[in-house]
């Protein structure tokens, strides 16, 4: 007969209730931790969740991109936009003025960014990639510029030239980069998703856009909105 730690014989009916006794004790925890379990179960994030303000600490990018476009950056396009032949003068006679005038300065030290507009000739088939036409305005047919057409954009010109949007309003500087690839994933879905990109020489356009500067012989707008002449 088996011997328990204080080396008493272990009698049947003592066995016996000692299980019944661990028995109730396990049925006792289990309900316990049916009514309060000591976890959590928390649903897995799909890709549309998280918040759209700035500074959230689990920002979604295309909600906050979805926030501001109607709202705020359509209509700073429209309120702030220059003229680029004027903004190319401008910059050649006072490039500091310009900037000051019309540019925005993500960056202390970095290059500025433009939103510009215009009425334009497309001089060129689109090429590279992204693929980019080339642009002329006035009574010559000498490019001036360049506009990005897809089907990818580079670059984070529109976000750095709205100066509603800046790095302090963000948690870190993923975050910031997140904001420019969703503002040009949604230039690509409104904007160039319809563009017949193989018919753009020689027509007329009508766009709105944002380069950063870096000289006036590499001019790369992308753009905003953009409207074909018929």
């Amino acid at each position: 007969m088996a011997l328990d730690v204080v080396g008493a014989a272990r009698s049947p009916s003592t066995y016996r209730l000692r299980l019944m006794i661990l028995g109730v004790a396990v049925v006792a925890i289990a309900a316990w931790w049916a009514v309060a379990p000591p976890w959590v179960i928390a649903a897995i994030p799909g890709p549309n969740s998280g918040s759209a303000a700035a500074g959230s600490g689990n920002l979604n990018p295309t909600k906050y991109v979805d926030s501001i476009w109607a709202s705020r950056l359509l209509p700073t396009v429209e309120r702030s936009a220059i003229e680029l032949p004027q903004l190319i003068s401008d910059l050649k006679a006072d490039p500091a003025g310009a900037i000051k005038q019309f540019g925005n300065v993500p960056t202390v030290g970095g290059p500025a960014a433009f939103i510009v507009k215009g009425v334009a000739r497309v001089v060129s088939e689109g090429n590279g990639f992204p693929q980019t036409v080339s642009i002329a305005m006035g009574p010559s047919d000498r490019a001036i510029a360049a506009i990005q057409v897809g089907p990818i954009l580079l670059g984070t010109d529109v976000r750095d030239a709205m100066r509603f949007i800046n790095f302090n309003q963000f948690l870190n500087q993923v975050n910031y980069g997140e904001v420019a690839l969703a503002i040009n994933t949604r230039i690509l879905q409104t904007t160039l998703d319809r563009l017949d990109v193989n018919g753009l020489k020689g027509r007329v356009i009508s766009f709105t856009g944002a380069f950063t500067y870096s000289s006036l012989s590499a001019i790369v707008i992308t753009p905003i909105t953009i409207e074909v002449s018929r």
